[in-house]
């Protein structure tokens, strides 16, 4: 199964930015990935702006990397319910597809986080 050989390859440390952690990304079909988010502010994150970077070995060129995208802005959540303080909560994540060309087995994935804001909408630190 693809997905399966996909799991194995994702970047091992959490990404970390808005006191919010990304952490154990899965990718669920081209373009989705499943990834855990962790709230380390004192105040619930309302919705976030997050970048996604899929690499592969040996390749110099990034097969996605969102954060060099004119369309930046499109790469945001709006969590239901929120993220409270210390809570942790798995979200699926859209991302342009990977090209046919990719080889499954080398791919690394990497999701940031931008930026947090809380209820108010402000930025979080």
């Amino acid at each position: 199964m693809r997905h399966a050989i996909f799991a194995f390859f994702l970047a091992a440390s959490p990404a970390f930015a808005g006191g919010v952690t990304v952490a154990n990304c899965d990718p669920i079909d081209p373009g989705l990935l499943e990834c855990d988010f962790t709230n380390r502010n004192t105040e619930a994150v309302a919705e976030f702006s997050y970048t996604v970077l899929v690499s592969e070995e040996g390749r110099a060129v990034p097969w996605v990397d969102t954060d060099s995208l004119s369309s930046r802005a499109m790469y945001q959540y709006q969590v239901a319910g929120g993220i409270e303080p210390a809570e942790t909560i798995r979200i699926l994540l859209q991302f342009p597809a990977v090209s046919e060309r990719a080889d499954p087995a080398r791919l690394t994935y990497r999701v940031t986080v931008t930026e947090a804001r809380g209820v108010d909408g402000s930025p979080l630190p």
